[in-house]
Formats: structure tokens, sequence, C-alpha cells
């Protein structure tokens, strides 16, 4: 509906791909959540739970403390194997904006700033 009154025909138009690449991957998904694609394949969800699992907040550490370890854990395991997360995390999200629009049955139009 919104997509609607916004003249929208994408539920990714008006994200600035030019965002942090942290911010750009949250706004997608939260966009395109009402369109049930999974943003990775299913092994990649399955890694990312255990990670998640592996670092449950104890009693004395809050949940946003926990994801704030693992991002930067994963960041720095990105550095030592010679990866730029922030570029790597931007591709990815590049990559599912193209499967939301090819989900919506929009061309990928590489060329499009928003």
């Amino acid at each position: 509906l919104k997509n609607v009154e916004k003249g929208r025909e994408s539920a990714t138009d008006g994200v600035p791909l030019a965002l942090p690449s942290l911010v750009l991957a949250a706004k997608l998904l939260k966009r395109s959540a009402s369109l049930g694609l999974e943003p990775v394949a299913p092994g990649v969800a399955a890694a990312a739970g255990a990670a998640v699992a592996a670092v449950v907040p104890s009693e004395a550490t809050d949940a946003e403390t926990a994801y704030g370890e693992l991002l930067l854990a994963l960041v720095a395991q990105a550095r030592a194997d010679g990866v730029d997360a922030d570029v790597a995390l931007r591709a990815a999200a590049r990559r599912y904006r193209a499967a939301v629009r090819a989900a919506e049955g929009l061309a990928s139009d590489a060329g499009r700033t928003g």
C-alpha cells in the first residue's frame, strides 16, 4: 500500500545505494520483509544462526552487545582473509536488491540509484 501511495514500482525504490553498507542492507531487508524472500542461502543462514547461538547473551550481556561483538568478529575475520567487509556487504546488498526486483517481476536495472 505504501509503495502504491509513493508511486514505487519496487519495495527497494527510494533506498539510496550510496548509504553505508550496513544501513543499506538493513533498509533493503526492512522494505522487502513482506515479500518473504530469504536474504541468503540456507547454508549461510544456518551458519549465521549457529554463530548467533554461540554468542547468546548471558545475564551480563544484552543482545545488542552480543550482535556487536559478532559483527566485529566477522569484520576482523574478513580483514584477516584479505576481504573488505564493507565492499562485501555492499555487493551482497546489491545482489539481494536485484533478487527482490526479480521477485517483483522487475528488471535488475543496475544503473538506477534509488
